[in-house]
């Protein structure tokens, strides 16, 4: 595969890249919400870290237009992976 192939945008690509951070706000908020409700702090730590995982590339260097556009690159570039693993696996 080329990367010109890996990197074409397509409906399965897009998809994925508008699940990530609608993913993302809801972990964080379920975070927050059994947070305060519940004071458990096994399940806090359990759902940060899961919102850690698709919120890591917020890069808060020079302004937040800088770090959301970082974080859209990322999610498109990891759905481009999935997407491409998925191929290969069906192809098996």
């Amino acid at each position: 595969m080329k990367w010109k192939e890996f990197l074409k945008p397509d409906k399965k690509k897009i998809v994925l890249t508008v699940i990530f951070p609608v993913l993302t706000i809801t972990i964080y908020i379920s975070a927050w919400l059994f947070g305060q409700m519940f004071k458990s702090g096994v399940l806090f730590v359990i759902l940060i870290n899961l919102f850690m995982i698709f919120a890591f590339p917020y890069f808060s260097i020079g302004s937040e237009l800088v770090g959301l556009i970082s974080s859209f690159i990322y999610w498109y570039l990891l759905s481009c992976l999935i997407v491409w693993v998925y191929g290969k696996v069906k192809k098996k």
